[in-house]
């Protein structure tokens, strides 16, 4: 375990530490918004939402509980290979090729991959768990009545995390072919 110790040490010189604040708060959201209004739920609610953001299939209240309990697995997932990331003492270790291919990648290349990567990983971060507290915010909605469907937001966050993904994965292709 010293590794996440580790980790946190060297984090901050990717990025500032209080950058995971938006996502821990993103999560607590998501947990408070569910715990007030939970007794107050129907006991058949929304399980999934067309591409119409309009609910097109159910299931018992439990259900609602999947998307923060998912979110909170992804965000200490993603937390960890961070953490992992920035304890590595070799940025090459973190490239997935062959061990002859990784060997001929330059260290500020590699260092150059690890930043892009840090920081890519936190701004997918805090999209998904975007997504995760508006989906749990909307689902409740539509449990109580109050809304009809998720609407177009959660589409935007989806499509903004598919493109950051999208633009990590290129960026660090460029970096490695580039130097």
């Amino acid at each position: 375990m010293s590794w996440i110790w580790r980790g946190w040490q060297k984090l901050n010189r990717y990025y500032p530490i209080w950058l995971e604040v938006p996502s821990v708060l993103l999560l607590i959201f998501a947990f408070w918004y569910l715990a007030g209004p939970y007794a107050d739920l129907p006991a058949r609610i929304p399980t999934h939402f067309g591409f119409t953001g309009l609910p097109d299939n159910w299931g018992p209240k439990k259900s609602i509980l999947v998307i923060p309990f998912i979110a909170a697995a992804i965000y200490l997932l993603f937390t960890g290979i961070s953490l992992w990331i920035a304890a590595v003492d070799d940025p090459r270790r973190i490239i997935s090729a062959p061990e002859k291919d990784r060997k001929k990648i330059q260290p500020a290349a590699a260092e150059a991959v690890r930043m892009v990567t840090l920081r890519g990983l936190l701004v997918l971060k805090i999209f998904i768990l975007s997504l995760s507290a508006y989906l749990t915010y909307k689902n409740v909605q539509v449990a109580l009545g109050l809304a009809t469907g998720i609407g177009w937001v959660g589409l935007v966050f989806a499509i903004m995390a598919a493109a950051t993904a999208f633009y990590l994965g290129i960026r660090c292709l460029l970096l490695i072919g580039s130097k």
